[in-house]
């Protein structure tokens, strides 16, 4: 159990060099992460608890007879026992006596909850795992060598910018579409109430207590109904009705109310980010009100160099900024204006006039402290 969360705790942690923006971790890492999370939970309860547990004081029916067969041909709810009054007609929400013509609902998925999040925390890995396969380690290697190395990279590889500006946003609307896709399989799978299921519940809270319905209850039932079926003394079929506590829904139902927001939440950032792209993309004013903005950047006197900012540049700054801050990257910025201000032919020759003068630099400060350390040797050595 420790080393599990060890591990997701790797997920998560801090890094020297992003390879995107927080709203795609967002999606990718932490979303991740809490579905992990849920699945260790409610795999361990499944495993070590008890995940169901019904009444076997009929017809001599084995406690474990009864909970495995229940447990593994599901459990059911009457429709009509909903709208009873508890303690009346219902002993519980949808628990009443079946009439034989009353609609059912049936719960297929309680025992496939664990499996459920794992999946969904595959699925929200993925785009993460294509963008890091195309990536290849571009921003690392930006990263990890000077200003200097990030200016040169950004002004005279555009075409290569501009490809990984692009597959960086085919990346991010895959992780807007997974997380409406992942919305829609869960609504298939707990019977199309999972999609209204957050407003739901927070009407339930809202409301006056007298007209309460309770909609965690019809979603994940913490008592239901079991039919089981066996032969009696005389050779006839008996059929017994057969009630059940369902444990793991006290825990479903809250973690799904959480999934609802957090679904949301997720994809109105996306979204939001995938517009400002966009924006960024097809207009230069957009540009130039964003630099301002995001890298608190003076943008005058660089009007028209500004022009020549173009989009895959900007992604790559953006992503700079992610690792190294605000000033950093508003540094990379100005010498890439700096150097826009000359001809093209004479920016090579300034950059590689900025790498002698850089490593003449470090060369003088490997002699200088060379001569230190040779000073203090003799001075020890006259003592």
């Amino acid at each position: 159990m420790i080393s599990s969360f060890g591990d997701l705790l790797k997920l998560i942690r801090f890094r020297k060099a992003y390879i995107d923006e927080s709203v795609f971790r967002l999606h990718s890492l932490y979303t991740t992460a809490l579905l992990l999370f849920f699945f260790v939970v409610i795999t361990t309860k499944q495993i070590a608890g008890e995940p169901i547990d019904c009444d076997s004081n009929r017809g001599g029916v084995k406690e474990s007879v009864l909970n495995t067969y229940c447990l593994i041909h599901n459990t059911y709810l009457i429709q009509s026992g909903f709208n009873n009054e508890l303690g009346v007609l219902s002993a519980h929400p949808g628990v009443r006596a079946d009439l034989g013509d009353d609609q059912t609902v049936q719960y297929y998925y309680y025992q496939w909850i664990w499996f459920i999040f794992f999946i969904e925390a595959v699925f929200f890995y993925t785009p993460r795992w294509v963008w890091k396969s195309w990536e290849s380690g571009t921003m690392a290697q930006i990263l990890s060598k000077s200003k200097t190395y990030a200016v040169e990279r950004l002004n005279y590889d555009q075409k290569s910018n501009q490809s990984y500006a692009t597959r960086y946003m085919f990346c991010l609307i895959l992780a807007l579409f997974n997380v409406c896709i992942q919305a829609l399989i869960i609504n298939s799978v707990v019977g199309g109430e999972f999609l209204t299921y957050g407003s739901n519940v927070f009407n339930f809270i809202t409301d006056e207590p007298e007209k309460r319905r309770d909609e965690m209850a019809k979603v994940f039932p913490r008592m239901a109904k079991c039919q089981f079926r066996k032969y009696g003394s005389s050779g006839s079929i008996q059929t017994f009705d057969a009630l059940c506590i369902l444990p793991l829904n006290m825990y479903n139902e809250k973690i799904f109310v959480f999934l609802w927001f957090w679904f949301i939440l997720v994809a109105t950032l996306l979204l939001g980010s995938i517009l400002v792209k966009f924006a960024l993309l097809f207009s230069q004013k957009c540009r130039n009100l964003y630099v301002k903005v995001v890298f608190h950047y003076n943008i005058n006197g660089y009007e028209n160099l500004y022009q020549k900012l173009d989009f895959g540049e900007l992604i790559i700054l953006i992503l700079i900024k992610e690792s190294k801050g605000q000033l950093y990257s508003r540094e990379v910025l100005q010498d890439l204006l700096e150097l826009y201000k000359r001809p093209k032919c004479e920016r090579k020759e300034c950059l590689k006039q900025r790498y002698k003068e850089r490593e003449k630099l470090e060369k003088d400060m490997i002699e200088k402290e060379a001569m230190e350390d040779k000073t203090i040797k003799d001075g020890i050595e006259i003592v």
